[in-house]
């Protein structure tokens, strides 16, 4: 239900590697979601994580961060800044994604990731820019839609055709790749309110049309950039600002907890 988390977290392919570092030398981290099901809170013992960057599009201005959530697929620029020598542990901290059609409640305990080795001669480093070029959302919509992640008892299959315990949809249904699910005219701008009407929270993950965040239900504040990947919190929902303006054809839209996709957690769109 939960999807699967498996036993390890891999750093690029290691199991806690030590990544080198020197007093003053600042380094740029692409921090990657690419687990499965598990929601990364990612921190760094004794510093503050600069963010530039959310899924490939630059913030408006640097903004510190003490932890930094990553939903299945997210990435996240940021600037690492070592003032001093010694050793500190990159830790993705619990995250409740919620509970279970039983009730228990779906956490771990702190994963250390990898390792700060900072040592050697120290620099001064430049300071960060005061502003980055991010790309401005589109200021207003042409139209509305809303479309909804559910969960349910069993009796649907999956994307492989196995039996499955619990159904996983897109607006009650499982996903068929030769049904037209959204139909949206090219060129305009849509407002989409994606709900979650489940128990757990489920990262919704749009293909080729990136969308900003105009607000969620749990209060978060919005990035205000373009973006792909979007925790929708358990019973809650999310607003999204979408430009239909650069592409037209067929692609799909999904959970980005990888069981569920597969287990039919995922439908169509088409731009003509």
């Amino acid at each position: 239900m939960f999807g699967r988390e498996g036993r390890l977290v891999l750093v690029n392919g290691q199991y806690r590697p030590v990544v080198p570092a020197a007093p003053g030398r600042a380094q740029r981290w692409r921090l990657v979601n690419g687990c499965t099901s598990r929601v990364l809170a990612v921190r760094l013992e004794g510093h503050t994580l600069q963010q530039i960057a959310q899924d490939g599009t630059f913030l408006p201005s640097p903004a510190p961060r003490q932890q930094l959530v990553l939903a299945p697929g997210n990435r996240a620029d940021v600037v690492v800044q070592p003032d001093r020598a010694g050793r500190f542990t990159l830790i993705a901290d619990p995250y409740d994604r919620g509970s279970g059609m039983g009730g228990a409640p779906a956490s771990t305990g702190p994963v250390p990731l990898a390792t700060l080795v900072v040592d050697g001669p120290a620099a001064v480093a430049p300071a960060l820019p005061a502003t980055l070029p991010a790309e401005p959302p589109p200021a207003s919509a042409t139209a509305t839609r809303s479309t909804s992640f559910r969960m349910g008892m069993g009796g649907m299959r999956g994307g492989r055709g196995d039996a499955m315990p619990m159904s996983f949809t897109v607006d009650g249904r499982a996903y068929d790749p030769d049904r037209d699910d959204q139909i949206v005219a090219a060129g305009t701008v849509e407002e989409w309110t994606v709900t979650n009407t489940g128990p757990l929270a489920h990262p919704f993950h749009l293909h080729v049309w990136p969308f900003t965040v105009v607000a969620a239900s749990d209060g978060r504040p919005p990035l205000g950039v373009p973006q792909d990947v979007v925790l929708v919190p358990p019973g809650g929902w999310v607003r999204l600002r979408i430009p239909f303006t650069t592409h037209t054809g067929r692609s799909v839209y999904h959970c980005h907890i990888l069981d569920h996709e597969d287990a039919g957690m995922m439908a169509t769109i088409t731009v003509r």
